[in-house]
């Protein structure tokens, strides 16, 4: 696909784009966790269950759209361009970025 690329430069890309998805997932379960932890001994009070429960959806959500940016890339046709390459789509990037 891409013919100037080096087994080194995909590496670096791979290793920040793998960080991250690890970093989003520490965070999910830094969050989590410790909320279960809570709400399963009645520490949380009906306010702020609902104030972290939007914190929550929007974590999710965000998970949510970068797995949908990214899944409009794995198209083995291509996507319709003038050299067909697989890409993400451009508008889902930017909504990933936005949200």
């Amino acid at each position: 696909v891409n013919q100037n690329m080096s087994v080194s430069d995909f590496k670096q890309i791979y290793k920040w784009e793998y960080g991250h998805r690890m970093y989003g997932r520490l965070i999910g379960v830094a969050f989590t966790a410790p909320l279960l932890y809570y709400m399963v001994r009645g520490r949380v009070s009906s306010t702020l269950y609902r104030r972290l429960g939007v914190l929550f959806v929007l974590g999710a959500s965000q998970g949510l759209i970068g797995w949908w940016m990214v899944r409009s890339g794995l198209s083995h046709t291509g996507n319709q361009t003038y050299n067909d390459l697989p890409r993400v789509s451009p508008y889902r990037l930017a909504t990933h970025l936005g949200s």
